[in-house]
């Protein structure tokens, strides 16, 4: 994700926090600072659903802080998909297969959706990986 990234305890209740209508409550939120090429386009904050599922927004949480010596600082999105998703943080092969076809929703992104976008919008191989990094 070429990014520096954090989490932070969320305030108050589920509430659609400004155009976005929240799918469960948000218990904690992380973020990740985004490049492209090398350039800064800016941060992603990303609510969890801890009530939903508690020890996925765990490890998730602790991968992005680094609480457990790893994570997810300086990897990069190693596959995009315009209109569904962007794939990065797998810290040790920098692929994911094993993932392909199986979703979990364990947050949503709360700001920063410019930036989703902007990634989105990167020219790719046809696997899917973005030509610049990201």
């Amino acid at each position: 994700m070429a990014c520096r990234l954090g989490a932070a305890q969320a305030r108050g209740a589920a509430v659609a926090q400004g155009d976005v209508e929240l799918q469960a409550k948000v218990t904690s939120k992380c973020f990740f600072e985004v490049e492209i090429g090398g350039e800064r386009v800016g941060k992603v904050v990303i609510g969890l659903f801890g009530e939903v599922v508690p020890q996925t927004v765990d490890n998730f949480r602790a991968l992005c802080t680094g609480d457990k010596g790893y994570g997810y600082k300086g990897c990069s999105f190693h596959r995009i998909i315009k209109d569904f998703m962007i794939q990065g943080g797998d810290f040790q092969e920098n692929n994911t297969p094993w993932l392909d076809g199986r979703h979990v929703v364990f947050g949503q992104v709360l700001e920063g959706m410019d930036v989703v976008k902007e990634l989105e919008s990167q020219e790719t191989s046809r696997s899917d990986t973005p030509k610049l990094p990201c």
